[in-house]
């Protein structure tokens, strides 16, 4: 499995990035974190976030370790240089502990799966977004319209396959469509991740997420809907 046959994906830090990229697809949610694959069922994903994270583990031992480290130094246990330096870095291990890290967070019903960012995608939480009000909300369905092409659904009830340009076909709900293009019938898919068509939300330039299909479509998957 790969972005291409993905649903939607986003890298999570440096844009290019083939080794930190997150990607959804009709059932499992998939994250390479550092060039290793995780996967987790969507069925039992709650929610998928960017947050930024304190680190306690870093900041509880340099906060004991640097005052002993000091009291130690000055009382003649050790080298006083070398338990000063420590103690210096005692230190720093509380600063970045406190400062934290941004993450990018999977909740289950059983835990958070936290996978920490040295840098976050600026599209990343607007993919987020995404993914929890869309994919993970049960929404997709309400995508999976068409705006029919009046020659290409000519040409479908002959041969029985609607064609879909190589670049692909905007999918819509039956509430985005602007009143002025007088639309009067969309066309339904029925079940296309079930059915195996190719379906990708990508980015537009404005951020907006928007679905497209690529597959050419059955007739007997298409409905006509009055809208």
């Amino acid at each position: 499995m790969g972005k291409k046959q993905s649903l939607a994906w986003s890298y999570t830090q440096t844009p290019g990035d083939e080794r930190n990229i997150c990607y959804i697809t009709s059932s499992r949610l998939y994250i390479t974190h550092r060039n290793r694959e995780h996967f987790y069922e969507m069925e039992n994903v709650r929610a998928l976030d960017v947050k930024h994270k304190v680190l306690l583990f870093p900041a509880l031992v340099g906060g004991i370790a640097a005052p002993l480290l000091m009291v130690a130094g000055f009382n003649g246990v050790g080298n006083i240089w070398l338990m000063i330096t420590l103690a210096f870095f005692g230190l720093l291990a509380v600063y970045f502990g406190l400062a934290g890290m941004d993450t990018l967070t999977v909740t289950t019903p059983v835990k958070e799966f936290d996978f920490f960012l040295m840098h976050v995608n600026p599209f990343l939480k607007k993919y987020t977004s995404f993914v929890n009000e869309v994919a993970l909300a049960g929404n997709l369905e309400n995508y999976f319209f068409l705006l029919p092409d009046r020659k290409a659904w000519e040409m479908a009830r002959k041969e029985g396959v609607y064609r879909v340009p190589k670049d692909g076909a905007l999918l819509l709900t039956r509430n985005n469509i602007p009143p002025e293009l007088g639309v009067k019938e969309l066309l339904q898919i029925t079940d296309p991740l079930g059915n195996g068509l190719r379906i990708s939300f990508l980015s537009t330039q404005s951020g907006t997420i928007r679905p497209y299909i690529f597959s050419d479509i059955p007739i007997d998957l298409l409905k006509p809907i009055a809208h």
